[in-house]
């Protein structure tokens, strides 16, 4: 049985690392975007559907020209363009995750040293998968009966 709380589901923090593993970070792009559609109608200064699409564009066009550049004849300029664009896309995960996080902590009313408060550090480092891992300790709280009443 799948469990939610707020819109946010309960899942396997080992399928989310598979997953985030498997996809080539795919899937960590979609989960934040999944995470941000959630969060926005729920807090008073939601995360920009433009700044979403443009983390989402340039994290597509770094890989096409990484996937071309080995996959076909290309010039260095092209490798060195998407990595470029690599370090900036890094720059817009590093924000969005901040965003999340944020957000989150707003959401469940946490607070600095609560039990379910992301931790930034933890939030830097694993991302998505310590941001389910939290999910699911909301969700496994009596915190969560007092949010939905």
């Amino acid at each position: 049985m799948v469990r939610h709380v707020w819109g946010f589901e309960e899942k396997s923090v080992f399928a989310v690392l598979a997953l985030c593993i498997c996809s080539f970070g795919l899937y960590v792009i979609y989960r934040l975007w999944q995470l941000s559609h959630v969060i926005n109608p729920r807090v008073e200064n939601p995360i920009s559907r433009a700044f979403t699409a443009t983390a989402i564009c340039i994290h597509v066009l770094s890989l096409l020209g990484i996937l071309c550049y080995f996959l076909f004849p290309a010039p260095p300029a092209l490798l060195l363009t998407a990595k470029l664009l690599h370090l900036l896309s890094s720059l817009f995960h590093v924000v969005w995750i901040i965003k999340v996080r944020n957000r989150l902590n707003t959401i469940n009313n946490n607070k600095k040293g609560d039990v379910l408060w992301l931790n930034a550090l933890l939030s830097s480092f694993f991302h998505v998968i310590y941001f389910q891992y939290k999910i699911n300790q909301t969700v496994d709280s009596g915190r969560t009966k007092k949010l939905e009443a």
